[in-house]
């Protein structure tokens, strides 16, 4: 019945959640004229339709764009930044992700690790199962083949 008035599937998973608490917080005023799953569907509907009410007050867009394989976030620019400046930081940040997804996988994993957790070497090593000394041969040659890619 939500998924009905709101036609988003993500939304309806708020407003199903929304109508069970207020279902649990003013279960004492069930006072059972009716059924207890019509008092529930009516809570769902009432909490559907206000849902409703609220994005047309405050309409909201995705800040997201998708190609259909990957999805990148679209940022607003600051005006006060130089707009080609912007540009060129953008390529470069698309340019490094399209290098970093190139790696080899045994390459891959560890500068995932060493980026995602700012972790040391030793750290690095214990999540990822390898010596010492191959962490840092693989974090050296990581760089290396990023620098070729990039420069």
């Amino acid at each position: 019945m939500a998924y009905r008035i709101v036609g988003n599937r993500d939304e309806v998973e708020d407003v199903i959640q929304d109508a069970w608490m207020k279902a649990y917080v003013h279960l004492r005023t069930f006072d059972g004229r009716s059924k207890f799953s019509t008092w529930l569907i009516r809570i769902a509907i009432n909490s559907a339709l206000m849902t409703l009410r609220r994005k047309r007050v405050h309409p909201e867009t995705s800040m997201e764009v998708g190609d259909g394989e990957s999805r990148q976030r679209c940022e607003i620019a600051d005006p006060t930044e130089d707009v080609e400046d912007f540009y060129a930081k953008c390529e470069r940040v698309e340019s490094l992700r399209r290098a970093i997804c190139s790696l080899q996988p045994t390459l891959r994993n560890v500068m995932e690790i060493r980026q995602l957790n700012d972790r040391s070497v030793k750290d690095i090593a214990e999540l990822a199962g390898i010596s010492l000394a191959a962490t840092k041969s693989r974090l050296l040659r990581t760089k290396k083949v990023l620098r070729r890619a990039l420069g």
